[in-house]
């Protein structure tokens, strides 16, 4: 138990320094999440209004998180206070767990359409509802935890909490990614062109789940260490795994976008053409 709550009050003495380069790197992202979402407007202008509105929705939700997190370096760099002093620096934790849970709804919606509504996805999806609950009690156990003597009960249900939601998040993202690249790849069509077309869209489909899982995996690691300057640095890592889910979901779009089909259709044609014209000639 001691062990347990030294991890604990470790990971929440998270360092000024470490949270100021937490918010650089959260900018960085952001700044690319703004690019991808202006290319895809640019790109997908034709796609429905459910989309566009989609891609506003997680677009704004991580511009809020990067202005909370800098809300956070400012009270912890200019105002030095801790991290559990700052005033609502809880809802940093849930914000970034409402919206990977938002990434891991949107790739199941792909794989219900593309297994055609098998049943399991409807288990995956009970699944991922049980880590929006394990991200609300994470949140309610960090903000218990900044009183002057937090209880046992709230400091094993944050190590609880924090435990099954990063073991749930890995394992769907494996499972998601792997139903998605099996199901497409099953659709091959033989046609060179729509064939790399094809696999660019598993490409991207798998790359939306790596970042992030191994973000979530090296948080874990380093919450586990029994190096107390690996216990400070986990929400360094876990913190970025939001912005990471949010840089697949505009790609992601596009390659599934009417527009984009047509230009790859047109791409076909025009590469046909060519070697009908090489073979005639």
């Amino acid at each position: 138990m001691n062990i347990v709550t030294d991890r604990t009050i470790h990971a929440v003495e998270e360092p000024p320094g470490a949270i100021l380069v937490g918010v650089f790197i959260q900018f960085f992202f952001q700044g690319i999440i703004v690019i991808e979402a202006g290319q895809y407007y640019e790109v997908c202008y034709e796609d429905s209004w459910g989309r566009n509105l989609f891609v506003a929705f997680v677009t704004l939700l991580s511009l809020a998180q990067t202005a909370f997190e800098g809300y956070i370096a400012w009270k912890a760099n200019v105002e030095s206070r801790m991290l559990l002093r700052i005033p609502r620096a809880w809802f940093a934790i849930f914000l970034n767990g409402f919206i990977s849970g938002i990434n891991k709804l949107f790739l199941l919606r792909r794989c219900w359409r593309v297994t055609k509504g098998n049943w399991w996805i409807a288990v995956l999806f009970a699944f991922t509802i049980t880590t929006y609950v394990a991200n609300i009690l994470i949140a309610v156990a960090f903000s218990r935890l900044s009183a002057v003597n937090p209880k046992p009960s709230d400091v094993i249900l944050s190590v609880i909490s924090f435990s099954y939601w990063t073991t749930a998040v890995l394992v769907l993202d494996v499972i998601l990614s792997v139903i998605l690249a099996f199901f497409l790849w099953k659709n091959k069509t033989g046609v060179h062109h729509l064939d790399r077309a094809l696999l660019r869209f598993c490409a991207v489909a798998t790359e939306s789940a790596v970042w992030p899982s191994l973000c979530v995996a090296v948080s874990a690691g380093l919450f586990f260490s029994h190096n107390a300057n690996a216990n400070r640095l986990v929400f360094v890592f876990l913190l970025q795994t939001g912005k990471l889910y949010t840089l697949s979901i505009p790609p992601h779009l596009e390659r599934k976008s009417p527009t984009t089909r047509k230009n790859e259709i047109r791409r076909l044609c025009a590469g046909l053409v060519r070697e009908l014209v090489l073979a005639t000639s």
